[in-house]
């Protein structure tokens, strides 16, 4: 099990971003609500760090995990659980990790 979660400044943007949307439509509930639904797929993957959908195609032990019409894709290891994007599930999701193949 995991000992330790890190939200890669990425994440952290994505996050922001996902705020500021309902914020900008007056939806702040609805916003909370679903960053606090996410923050809790954040701590199920500390204790079950395989959960999520391996996306290995890409980069090598990521792993993606749906919430509503979102996707965190995070990636495992002994020590950590890295947060590494929240985004959009409708997004072009190869396009965020066309540079990052292979890593």
């Amino acid at each position: 099990m995991a000992k330790e979660l890190v939200v890669s400044e990425l994440a952290k943007q994505d996050l922001d971003d996902i705020w500021n949307y309902y914020v900008e439509r007056n939806l702040q509930e609805t916003g909370r609500k679903l960053l606090q639904e996410i923050g809790k797929k954040f701590s199920l993957f500390l204790q079950y760090p395989e959960i999520g959908r391996q996306r290995n195609d890409f980069i090598l032990y990521l792993r993606s995990f749906a919430v509503k019409d979102y996707l965190i894709f995070y990636l495992p290891s002994d020590e950590t659980i890295e947060i590494f994007r929240v985004v959009k599930a409708s997004r072009n999701i190869s396009t965020l990790f066309d540079d990052m193949v292979g890593q």
